[in-house]
């Protein structure tokens, strides 16, 4: 066993450090056997969550462990805390800056090379995709003669750990991996709070740009050949307080729109035309992907929210005329039933994406991910031309309420659709079902979205492993789907209520035993079987059918359209609260990459805020349907 100390634990860094060792147990070798900060707050929360041990004095374990991590977030006391182990000639870690002061760390070398003592510093800038990707270029030759660059990083001069050097090197760091460490003199300037480099080597000037107010990390290159410019982003998941999704944009109204269009049309040309205009979107997409590397950034940015709107609007060409042919060839009597088989489309759609695509770009790349999805919706439209047909009276049979000898209205049957659409946007209970849904949404995307994040960061779960337990909700969703309609069929004789809480109540119980849950499989796994299965079926009650229940045939898609328009709209809220939540509560700090073992910078998020929204979005959802039943009803 590895012995060792950590000193200086007021800084995020020292919990990263034990959160490897320990949460997520990738150092099983091991063992801290004390901590110290000259705060004492820091070192009680660790003991608390870790149970390390908590020193009295930074050198109280010198001849007593294998190595120390000097973690401080002052570089004045580096050497401070390091100086009683050096005779021990133990390696160590030190968190950058390895001082900040130049005499200090010249003694600080000495000492250690007179000792044999390995030291391993911590700057992430040399393992910055963009510094990666600038780097290869030069050394392969592929840019030409290189005639200068920048180097753009965040400072803070005033800050009370260092002021400039808290940051700075940083900057250092990712100049000499992407122009060597061959400087022939260097030259600063400082303009109020911001600070310029200079640093000349043998053919060519490189500056550095220490930005003060909102600074980024980013890398310039110059050569013969033209600007090469990478942003260089620290963090690990893409977690945005303004979490755009185009797609989801779209399907808001888009859904709303075509349920309303629909109900006019010919339900085969629609989804058909709906579909093909998707693969067309995806292949555009995939294609886009491939050339990217040679246009312009902002084009690519441009033309790719472009496909991904047209992407976006004709997918939701699909939901309701499915629901409408259902409604127009099955009576009510079984409608449940087949509704719940069309319902499994999403989780079984859900389920293919992750396994089969996922293989597929992880294989050939995200492009092919796109043309994949592109072929499989053209042999979609291939299947709705062969085997999908308007209503009954196209093939010549009666319409189905004569053959299934239901009682229609005089007044419905003489209404115009365009009336009984309207009926439908007057009808308090569709609105209520469109909330219900629209909280369930919630629920259900902030686990398809945050689900694997949250497992990685919060149970220190791999992405393999957290991909495939969340995979697990998708496909028990098939099943939930499928049992939900026939179960209400047969069981509660068409009433979709009573199932529609006990499988609500069950959602709730599942997604808060996997948000507050303990780490196991066992758990994890259990959570999202329920999960699944009982998302499966409020996405058949909910997301659809409660609401066509209680509307005309010819008015179905109308009220689709309402309930997806709510779903969508609250799923697009869901992200950016969600992305609000999360990162406001995130901090950034330096951890182990065990690729390379080395000190990378990432993102460790806190999900606790983001978790309550989402069960209180869960049981809301099946709570309100309830307090309305009454009312609902009524207008059966």
């Amino acid at each position: 066993m590895y012995k060792i100390a950590i000193l200086g634990c007021e800084n995020t860094h020292a919990n990263s450090f034990l959160r490897q060792i320990y949460k997520k147990g990738r150092h099983t070798d091991i063992e801290v056997i004390g901590i110290y900060s000259d705060e004492e707050e820091p070192c009680r929360k660790l003991h608390e969550e870790f149970g390390v041990p908590v020193m009295e004095r930074y050198d109280e374990l010198v001849g007593k462990v294998d190595g120390i991590m000097v973690t401080a977030r002052h570089g004045a006391n580096h050497y401070k805390y390091a100086k009683p182990y050096l005779s021990s000639g133990i390696p160590m870690f030190i968190d950058k800056p390895v001082t900040v002061n130049g005499e200090e760390a010249v003694a600080f070398m000495r000492e250690a090379q007179k000792n044999g003592v390995r030291i391993c510093g911590s700057s992430c800038g040399k393992f910055l995709h963009g510094v990666v990707t600038l780097a290869e270029k030069v050394k392969s030759g592929e840019v030409g003669v290189v005639h200068g660059g920048n180097i753009c990083a965040p400072i803070e001069v005033d800050s009370p750990y260092g002021g400039f050097y808290f940051y700075s090197p940083h900057l250092v760091q990712m100049m000499i991996t992407i122009f060597g460490g061959d400087v022939l003199e260097v030259s600063a300037v400082q303009q109020g709070r911001d600070v310029g480099i200079i640093a000349k080597y043998r053919d060519y000037p490189i500056t550095g740009s220490y930005v003060s107010a909102g600074g980024h990390f980013a890398a310039t290159l110059y050569t013969e050949s033209g600007i090469y410019t990478e942003p260089c982003e620290l963090r690990s998941y893409a977690v945005s307080r303004l979490n755009f999704n185009p797609d989801m944009t779209f399907d808001e109204y888009s859904e709303c729109i075509n349920g309303f269009l629909a109900d006019h049309c010919n339900i085969k040309r629609f989804m058909a035309t709906g579909l093909l205009v998707s693969a067309v979107a995806n292949f555009c997409l995939g294609i886009l992907g491939f050339a990217s590397s040679a246009l312009p950034t902002m084009a690519v940015f441009m033309m790719f929210a472009i496909m991904w709107g047209i992407n976006g609007w004709s997918q939701s060409m699909g939901a309701p005329p499915a629901i409408i042919g259902l409604s127009r060839w099955y009576p009510l009597s079984k409608r449940g039933t087949f509704y719940g088989f069309f319902s499994l489309s999403h989780n079984l759609g859900e389920w293919l994406s992750f396994l089969f695509v996922g293989i597929l770009v992880s294989v050939a790349g995200w492009q092919w991910g796109f043309i994949g999805s592109s072929i499989a919706g053209a042999l979609g439209v291939i299947v709705i031309v062969f085997f999908l047909h308007d209503n009954p009276q196209s093939k010549g049979l009666p319409a189905v309420e004569e053959m299934a000898h239901e009682k229609t209205s005089a007044d419905e049957a003489e209404e115009s659709t365009g009336a009984l659409q309207k009926l439908v946007l007057k009808t308090p209970a569709v609105w209520i079902l469109a909330g219900a849904s629209a909280f369930m949404y919630i629920a259900r995307y902030a686990i398809n979205g945050w689900g694997v994040l949250f497992l990685q960061e919060q149970k220190g779960f791999s992405l393999t492993e957290a991909t495939t337990i969340i995979s697990v909700n998708a496909l028990l969703g098939i099943f939930g789907t499928v049992l939900s309609g026939w179960v209400s069929d047969k069981l509660f004789r068409s009433d979709r209520y009573v199932p529609a809480f006990i499988f609500g109540a069950m959602n709730s119980v599942a997604l808060a035993l996997f948000l507050f849950g303990g780490n196991s499989w066992a758990v994890n796994i259990t959570a999202m079987v329920l999960f699944g299965i009982s998302i499966g079926v409020l996405i058949c009650f909910l997301g659809g059918l409660m609401a066509v229940d209680i509307v005309p045939r010819k008015a179905t898609g109308a009220a689709l359209g309402v309930v997806g328009m709510a779903s969508y709209v609250a799923a697009g809220i869901q992200d950016v609260v969600s992305g609000w939540l999360i990162d406001g509560n995130s901090t950034l700090v330096e951890t182990l990459d065990e690729a390379t073992g080395q000190m990378v910078q990432a993102t460790q998020y806190d999900f606790t805020p983001a978790a309550i929204f989402w069960v209180v979005a869960s049981v809301i959802s099946f709570l309100l349907p309830v307090l309305n039943w009454k009312k609902m009803k009524n207008n059966q």
